[in-house]
């Protein structure tokens, strides 16, 4: 059940927009895939999301593949990637594109918020931890992070550090956009 609020909370994690012509895809709700560039200067990787968009994966980190021999590492590849291979449960490959991300740029919310949930799957918790604190470090205005670091806590069994981040999440979830997965979470640590 954690695994599936992670992947729900995962879709949240970048920003939403309602446009889902994978043609001008920035993200959705339904869909973890995320695209904030020039289209027209950078077609490749356009395409690649369009294919991830499809649920043509392997097909897509080919063109992703492309696209950085085309035009060099770039966040918005190596994000889109990573976020593909944890989809196909290639969670090394998925760390090593988040941090990829996070070599070109070290405070991308994003990377941290995707890298510290992909590698508690793989219960690494201090290296997610780290992850998500850094991540609410640089933007304590987005529940995301506590929400997240709330479900690592649940499952090391740290109900006190569940709670004070839910109550956080809470605080900062001023559009109730995460209401459900928090009332989830308290009633099974908090009650």
């Amino acid at each position: 059940m954690l695994r599936t609020l992670f992947l729900l909370l995962i879709t949240f994690c970048i920003f939403s927009c309602e446009n889902k012509d994978p043609r001008n895809i920035k993200s959705t709700r339904d869909n973890n895939i995320v695209g904030d560039f020039d289209r027209e200067k950078y077609p490749l990787i356009q395409k690649a999301i369009e294919l991830g968009f499809e649920g043509n994966r392997e097909e897509a980190i080919e063109k992703f593949d492309e696209a950085e021999k085309e035009y060099g590492q770039l966040v918005i590849i190596s994000l889109n990637r990573g976020i593909i291979y944890r989809e196909l449960e290639q969670l090394d490959y998925a760390i090593q594109d988040y941090t990829l991300c996070l070599k070109i740029d070290p405070n991308y919310f994003p990377a941290l918020i995707n890298r510290g949930i992909t590698n508690s799957y793989l219960d690494n918790y201090e290296e997610a931890i780290a992850d998500l604190n850094k991540a609410i470090k640089l933007d304590s205005k987005q529940p995301i992070g506590y929400l997240n670091l709330a479900i690592v806590y649940s499952m090391m069994n740290k109900k006190e550090l569940v709670c004070e981040n839910l109550t956080k999440a809470t605080e900062t979830d001023l559009n109730s956009v995460y209401q459900d997965a928090i009332k989830e979470l308290e009633k099974e640590n908090c009650e």
